[in-house]
């Protein structure tokens, strides 16, 4: 028997089971017996096992004994994933659509029976869901094995106090109960003082049949076996080249990737197909001759780890294979399913070497074009995206302290990807200075202050704030939309910098940069005063950085905004006030609107005697009140051009002003 070859009749069950009883044209129960004897014998595969689970929690025609059946005979050949276990759990409950809770009950023992042969990520799946089981625990019928597998995968982080209380309550009703005793008694490890004593004799969880799991670790390791001795690829620890690496990697397999083959070795060297250990590496380092084709990096486990530690000049080999395949692929010459296979190979590669290099590559195969530097901006935005619902799902949500089951790496893979999109961002904002680009670019880093404002997420990662001259681009756009998403965008950094600085003086976090933080405040005081201070361009506060904008253009500038006075322009207007509120292009429409919503509320009581013709200054309101117009304060009026937006949902601007400006603070709270 070979590998592969065989495979339990999962896909005439499935197809049995959605006709009813008395149209079927086939014995329902020799088909399942079947399938029984086989998956018994040889055991069911990942593939199989996910379609059985699916038949299982789903509705169909087949009757409980038959399902029952099934789910006794599911002996896994390899790890359970991830994907059965929230199979599992989203069938658990009651509910029309829901199995029965005799099958949820069996369903539960399997996994009690399997939980050794989870894989981490499926381990981590019941983990996270542990509010989830927790909460399941009045469904009385499901309780016994609910009740093992928390006290299988408790953690200190899962014993919160109004769990003790919940299951003390509980044994107030079933103080016989041996498995919610059991539970407790997990408990108490973790907190003596609380749970002093646990009622009743109940013993320690037992394994519900020994002899399931016996032969569940024959069939594992019958496959074990069989799955070393049909590939020729000798020991799988990295440390021994795969000459037939393509018989067990189809995706290789559709791309032609030639194996390690050297010929061109002499006396005194040593080729990588001699090596065979880690000792045999270390020892034969410097002596390795490279093999006639590097590509083969991609797939060979020892190949990488040479090349990893003694990085060589011919590296441009392996990503000129990478370059032609991509080009084949985008010219339509490539085979249908080339696309998927270039992406999972290069993907393995890169979770095995832990290499940046793709990035480089995949933007220098890029044809330079607007449209392909924004499909790449998204794909940041998506990637950067997937990896904070990620990073969330692997902490636990009862706990925002937990932050061990982040991985060390991901701050600096993290601020790897930003560095790439920091310069795509601002080399789109030269070939497509459109308002378009600009939002895109705030999506991007949407998704980053995103991570950054979750406190578990926080005490393992750095803040990298977005690019100074991207800032002040946008900054100064015509569209309020994109100046409000700025301005909220950089309220949410704020509070995740005040957060990161707090973290690191508790040792509760890694120290952060102060030079970016410095940075940080630059934008926050520039952009204040433009749009409230009326002091766009200084620098004579302690933070500011006059929007970078040179002195010698500042003083071009003040000159010409001067002339325009001569000329018959307002002799209030001056190059430091023109991007206030009264005068900036995208808030001197809302500023001049709320005022005349003022006077209009106004003439309602008292007849106004004048308008304001606008734009408005802080002299402007004092002639106003003295002619019989409003009566409004210079602070009145700028507090209250910010409720306007507010009011109409363009919230960024009021937020940053509250955020940084101290004398808003009581503003606010009254707001």
């Amino acid at each position: 028997m070979q590998l592969g070859q065989f495979h339990v009749p999962s896909t005439h069950t499935a197809a049995a089971s959605q006709v009813a009883a008395k149209k079927r044209t086939t014995d329902i129960k020799r088909t399942v017996a079947d399938l029984g004897a086989v998956a018994y014998n040889q055991g069911v595969l990942p593939d199989e096992l996910a379609q059985l689970i699916s038949l299982i929690t789903a509705r169909s025609h087949l009757d409980q004994a038959s399902l029952n059946s099934i789910i006794r005979n599911l002996y896994p050949v390899g790890s359970v994933s991830e994907d059965i276990v929230l199979r599992i759990i989203g069938a658990l409950g009651l509910g029309e659509l829901k199995p029965s809770l005799v099958l949820q009950s069996a369903l539960l023992q399997w996994l009690i029976l399997v939980y050794h042969v989870l894989d981490p990520q499926a381990q981590a799946v019941l983990s996270r869901a542990y509010s989830v089981l927790f909460n399941l625990l009045d469904v009385s019928a499901i309780r016994p094995q609910l009740f093992h597998i928390l006290a299988i995968v408790t953690r200190r982080r899962h014993v919160q106090h109004y769990r003790i209380q919940a299951l003390l309550n509980l044994t107030r009703q079933h103080a016989n109960d041996r498995h919610l005793v059991g539970l407790l008694r997990v408990y108490r490890n973790y907190y003596p003082e609380i749970i002093v004593a646990g009622p009743g004799k109940g013993s320690t969880f037992k394994l519900p049949d020994p002899e399931w799991k016996a032969r569940l670790a024959e069939i594992q390791r019958a496959h074990r076996e069989l799955e070393q001795s049909s590939s020729d690829a000798g020991p799988r620890d990295g440390f021994k080249t795969i000459h037939q690496h393509l018989a067990g990697n189809k995706a290789a397999k559709g791309l032609c990737i030639p194996g390690v083959q050297t010929s061109h070795a002499h006396e005194t060297s040593i080729t990588l197909e001699e090596v065979d250990s880690a000792e045999s590496l270390a020892a034969n380092m410097e002596r390795i001759e490279m093999p006639d084709h590097l590509v083969a990096v991609l797939v060979d486990p020892l190949l990488q780890k040479l090349m990893m530690v003694r990085p060589d000049k011919d590296w441009h080999r392996a990503w000129a294979w990478m370059d032609m395949q991509i080009s084949e692929i985008l010219n339509g010459d490539a085979e249908e399913d080339a696309l998927v296979n270039c992406l999972q190979v290069m993907g393995e590669y890169a979770q095995a070497t832990k290499l940046t290099r793709f990035l480089a590559a995949l933007e220098s195969s890029m044809d330079g074009s607007t449209e392909a530097q924004c499909d790449l901006l998204h794909l940041y935005t998506a990637l950067i995206h997937q990896w904070g619902i990620l990073l969330l799902l692997s902490t636990d949500s009862d706990s925002d302290a937990d932050s061990d089951s982040i991985p060390p790496h991901t701050s600096a893979s993290l601020n790897t990807l930003l560095q790439h999109a920091n310069k795509l961002g601002l080399t789109l904002l030269q070939t497509a200075p459109t308002e378009a680009t600009l939002l895109s670019l705030l999506s991007l880093y949407d998704r980053v202050v995103a991570i950054y404002t979750h406190s578990s997420l926080l005490r393992a990662l750095q803040i990298t704030v977005p690019p100074t001259l991207l800032i002040y681009t946008v900054q100064f756009s015509t569209s309020l939309a994109t100046v409000s998403r700025l301005c909220a965008l950089l309220t949410a950094y704020k509070q995740a910098c005040a957060e990161s600085m707090a973290n690191a003086t508790r040792k509760l976090g890694p120290a952060y940069d102060k030079k970016q933080v410095s940075t940080f405040n630059g934008f926050l005081m520039d952009i204040c005063n433009c749009l409230w201070r009326g002091k766009a361009f200084t620098k004579t506060d302690t933070t500011s950085r006059g929007c970078l904008v040179p002195d010698a253009v500042v003083a071009v500038l003040t000159g010409y905004v001067a002339s325009l006075t001569e000329s018959g322009a307002s002799s209030e207007m001056t190059l430091a006030g023109l991007f206030s509120m009264s005068y900036s292009p995208v808030l001197s429409l809302q500023a001049l609107d709320y005022v005349r919503m003022r006077e209009e509320q106004e003439d309602l009581d008292v007849e106004l005697r004048a308008r304001h013709a606008g734009p408005v200054t802080q002299r402007s309101l004092a002639q106003l009140a003295r002619k019989g117009g409003l009566e409004l304060s210079w602070h009145e009026y700028r507090l209250g051009v910010l409720r306007y937006l507010e009011a109409r949902e363009m919230k960024g601007v009021p937020e940053l002003m509250y955020s940084t400006m101290k004398n808003l603070v009581e503003a606010k709270s009254k707001a």
